[in-house]
């Protein structure tokens, strides 16, 4: 069962869920909205260029992703939960825009309190910003 957000709301309140920093405008129905941190990591995957992994800074007027490179990317948000699993659904405007976000973007672990590390590509040039919206968590009941 995912949980609604008062229910969120509620665990958030009595230290089930950590979520720093928090924003009440990003909590959803039922999950909460995740955005791209301030910096990103680049491996470029032309052999003849290749000059290992570039650790790069999105300023103000943003990033240009390359089609031909691979990006770890961290989100602004950290989260973690002592009662719930954390997990990561991508926003649909993420794969209409032409970026692609890797399947192992997808669970946390319980008691794990980190920023979600994002791994995705782009089908073509594409910029992006600070704060801009990559994806949604939601918590589960853990098992």
């Amino acid at each position: 069962m995912i949980l609604t957000k008062r229910q969120i709301l509620k665990s958030i309140k009595v230290g089930e869920i950590s979520l720093t920093p928090i924003d009440n405008r990003k909590i959803a129905k039922d999950g909460y909205f995740l955005s791209v941190g301030s910096s990103l990591k680049e491996l470029d995957l032309n052999p003849e260029r290749y000059e290992g992994v570039k650790k790069v800074r999105i300023g103000k007027t943003g990033y240009k992703m390359k089609p031909e490179a691979f990006y770890l990317l961290e989100t602004k948000e950290k989260i973690g939960s002592t009662k719930y699993q954390p997990q990561f659904k991508v926003d649909p405007f993420v794969s209409q825009s032409g970026l692609i976000i890797c399947a192992g973007s997808g669970e946390c672990e319980l008691n794990c309190k980190k920023n979600w590390l994002i791994t995705l590509s782009a089908h073509y040039p594409i910029k992006i910003y600070p704060d801009l919206r990559i994806g949604k968590v939601v918590f589960r009941k853990a098992s």
